[in-house]
């Protein structure tokens, strides 16, 4: 998953790569950071199915800062149900 959040932000976004890496803050650490869970404090509204768009329009909202993804099968009496993804 990080891979795929990691193209989907980064991959062809011009702004955030420079010359096929990533975009560095003048402290020398990365201008975008990605994190696989979320702080207990956030709340986020869970989608599905995987929408490819959804990523880019978080990125541009709040370009150059932190972005969490957790990602949870959903079960009902034993059965998958869907996947959710919580991004923000």
């Amino acid at each position: 998953m990080l891979y795929s959040l990691y193209n989907a932000m980064m991959g062809e976004d011009e702004w955030i790569m420079q010359s096929g890496s990533p975009r560095m803050r003048g402290d020398g650490t990365p201008w975008v950071h990605i994190h696989l869970t979320l702080p207990t404090d956030m709340e986020t509204a869970p989608f599905w199915p995987w929408r490819e768009e959804a990523v880019p329009e978080v990125l541009h909202s709040c370009p150059g800062g932190d972005y969490y993804l957790e990602v949870w099968d959903v079960f009902k009496n034993g059965k998958f149900i869907r996947t959710e993804y919580h991004l923000r």
